[in-house]
């Protein structure tokens, strides 16, 4: 009962830098009681963190349990999972060709040494052949303390607040077996004698027709981005993983592995820990046209992608306002790209914002009304009509048409598309709506 209650009362949340004041285990104990704490968090925590749970924030678990309950907090009231067939190998390969076809070079494999910045001529990036190329801007998306690494010149303020985040690191074994497991996507595992912290079957998930019939699963393994275990050899490795795997799914054998990867990363997730936000560098830099862009930066959620692809578009976004808008704004408002249509709107209504842009970025928001959009995209659209018709100082009896659009939209099966409606609507003193909640 107290564990139940304690999800919902962390669901309900929303100052979550109060939470970054307390301990992770104190807060959860004063929660759902020692008992539970024991028998359940615990093992959860040791599985994910390690020791370094007693470093860690109430904040983690609250972001942990905010992302869980967002999916219920849709019109699908439920939980879904999708896949990408070929896996982010596919999603990075349609990348570079987008990017290719806009004129972009990527260079892959290539290690950067330094990054200086002089005002006068610009960011230089020295790779590690000696090689130095000169941008206008450099946006740096590596952990804090490897851009504390690559650039020096940083101040001291700055140097201090990204060497002194602290990561989780992971080693993930990779197989591909002859026949599935038990057909769960994803088991947990708190037992201590298992060297892995969870069983990702991804034939669970995945049509194994993509697999040539077999199974593809992860065994990973959380770790601090300086413990010595990742310079254990891949053969040692294989050896505990594989024994404990045997042992947990007597099912399969050594003749079932058909293949066994391992793969490391030292920097995976920043720790959250106490007063974690407070400590965070800015995102602009001391060095001028040095800019970083990482994950460590998220403060209110969890290591995803959705996260991850937010904090770039907000870079954009800041990035975009710093230039004339003329080189971009007729682009964002071509765009068929609603996610890229709202970031770039709101850069321009923030540099320009007049009765010029506003009727624009209106009479664009018109177009695109009728075709379909992700929840998340409409909520923001709405946000940026509002941000539109202040900008332009836009009396209501002058938007009659798009008041009419808007209220047919409601009400909709989203709780915060809702609220949106409503304050959009009551801006542009539409009553027709009132008996319809």
């Amino acid at each position: 009962v107290r564990l139940g209650a304690t999800i919902f009362y962390a669901s309900r949340i929303t100052n979550w830098k109060r939470l970054e004041q307390i301990p992770v285990e104190d807060w959860l104990r004063r929660l759902s009681g020692n008992s539970t704490f024991e028998k359940i968090w615990l093992p959860l925590l040791r599985a994910k963190l390690g020791d370094n749970y007693e470093k860690t924030s109430a904040a983690f678990i609250w972001a942990t349990i905010a992302r869980m309950y967002a999916a219920r907090r849709t019109g699908l009231k439920r939980e879904m999972f999708g896949y990408v067939r070929g896996g982010y190998s596919r999603v990075l390969d349609v990348f570079q060709q987008r990017l290719q076809a806009e004129g972009v070079y990527p260079m892959l494999g290539t290690r950067v040494r330094r990054v200086t910045s002089d005002p006068s001529r610009g960011v230089t990036v020295e790779t590690a052949s000696g090689s130095r190329i000169t941008f206008d801007s450099v946006v740096l998306t590596v952990a804090p303390p490897i851009a504390a690494y690559l650039c020096p010149d940083l101040s001291n303020d700055e140097l201090g607040r990204l060497q002194q985040i602290e990561y989780q690191g992971i080693v993930c074994a990779s197989l591909l077996l002859k026949k599935p497991l038990n057909g769960y996507y994803i088991t947990n595992i708190t037992e201590p004698w298992v060297p892995f912290t969870a069983v990702i079957e991804m034939s669970a998930l995945v049509d194994r027709d993509h697999f040539n019939g077999n199974g593809l699963v992860y065994l990973p393994k959380y770790l601090p981005s300086d413990d010595p275990s990742f310079d254990v050899s891949d053969e040692e490795w294989r050896e505990r993983f594989l024994e404990a795997l045997f042992r947990m799914y007597p099912s399969i054998g050594p003749d079932d592995v058909l293949c066994f990867r391992v793969s490391r990363e030292r920097f995976v997730h920043a720790l959250s820990t106490l007063h974690y936000s407070e400590g965070l560098p800015p995102k602009r830099s001391s060095m001028p046209g040095v800019h970083f862009v990482n994950s460590a930066q998220i403060v209110n959620g969890t290591l995803n992608v959705n996260e991850t692809v937010t904090l770039a578009e907000g870079a954009a976004r800041r990035l975009l306002e710093r230039l004339d808008t003329e080189q971009w704004c007729e682009e964002v408002l071509a765009s068929d790209n609603h996610r890229l249509f709202v970031r770039g709107a709101l850069a321009w209504l923030i540099v320009d914002g007049n009765r010029e842009s506003a009727d624009r970025v209106l009479a664009r928001f018109t177009e695109l009304l009728p075709e379909y959009s992700s929840d998340d995209d409409f909520v923001d659209m709405l946000r940026l009509v509002q941000v539109a018709i202040r900008c332009g100082d836009i009396l209501p009896e002058e938007l009659s048409d798009l008041s009419s659009q808007l209220a047919e939209e409601f009400p909709a099966a989203h709780e915060m598309m809702n609220r949106e409606l409503v304050r959009l609507l009551a801006e542009m003193r539409v009553s027709s709506i009132g008996d319809r909640y």
